[in-house]
């Protein structure tokens, strides 16, 4: 697939408008009811659409998983017993390539703490690896994986799965707008732990995905190759 795209529910997701006819394939993140009425269903036809959602109340409508031909959803876990989720549809595991993303289940104010010490993914990961086994991190679900938020699920299953060569991203806002369809000023906080964790982890991603083009919605003022404002 060269071209796809994940959408998150940040204000700037509403630059999908000016470019949808780009991208065969979407990443929806999580309850998005009200995002597809705002950006209108027609906007996906003739896509392939792929909801993927974490564990709280996330489904989509019945009339929107058929309207989009969906018959299965991807949640962020690997078996039935991390994840609880009442869906229309048939639910899909990650599959075991996921495991070598994402983070130790160590929690991620914890792993945001690191983020800044280490210039790669990798190096950041044996660090994590060697503290655990040295007794100084404990994993709180030693089968589990972590990421910043759903949306870097989407994010790493996209690039794993898809292999795309270019990959818009929008309404990925890190917390700081609201979201496109409601208020979220109680989150907005550039500080937060989870943002700055959304923001290290994506370097993390742009500089790993090196062949890739990556074009946000959401304005970063970044100097990597292959990173591009929209």
């Amino acid at each position: 697939m060269d071209t796809c795209a994940v959408l998150g529910r940040g204000s700037s997701l509403i630059k999908y408008l000016d470019h949808y006819e780009r991208m065969p394939k979407v990443y929806l993140v999580n309850d998005f009811n009200d995002e597809l009425q705002r950006l209108g269903l027609d906007k996906f036809k003739e896509k392939k659409v792929v909801h993927i959602v974490g564990r709280g109340p996330n489904r989509l409508s019945k009339r929107a998983y058929k309207r989009l031909c969906m018959n299965k959803v991807v949640c962020n876990a690997f078996d039935s017993s991390n994840f609880q989720g009442n869906y229309p549809v048939k639910i899909k595991y990650l599959d075991e390539k996921m495991r070598k993303r994402g983070y130790p289940s160590i929690g991620m104010e914890t792993v945001q703490s690191y983020m800044d010490k280490f210039d790669s993914y990798k190096d950041l990961i044996d660090f994590l690896k060697q503290e655990i086994k040295a007794g100084r991190l404990k994993e709180k679900h030693k089968s589990r994986r972590a990421w910043p938020t759903t949306s870097f699920v989407a994010i790493d299953y996209c690039l794993i799965k898809d292999n795309p060569k270019n990959l818009y991203l929008f309404g990925i806002d890190f917390y700081r707008t609201s979201y496109l369809t409601k208020d979220n000023a109680e989150y907005q906080d550039e500080n937060w732990y989870k943002s700055k964790a959304m923001m290290g982890h994506l370097k993390y991603i742009v500089k790993e995905y090196r062949n890739v083009q990556f074009y946000s919605s959401y304005h970063l003022a970044w100097e990597f190759p292959n990173w591009n404002n929209i």
